[in-house]
């Protein structure tokens, strides 16, 4: 079976924002739709603005 590859987009909510949640303290915070998705500057790691501390984007 061969590869597979497609394009998800989010739409986040009526700001355009998306929210994450910290896994290191749990608080939310919420970015922009299209500074996440921007294609020209990959977010492979998000910093949490409240503890500081970052982590891989998939496990945000």
């Amino acid at each position: 079976m061969g590869e597979v590859n497609f394009d998800i987009t989010i739409e986040g909510d009526s700001e355009r924002y998306v929210a994450f949640e910290c896994p290191f303290c749990e608080s939310e915070f919420k970015l922009n739709a299209s500074e996440f998705q921007d294609q020209d500057n990959v977010i492979a790691e998000l910093f949490c603005p409240y503890c500081g501390l970052t982590d891989k984007v998939n496990t945000l």
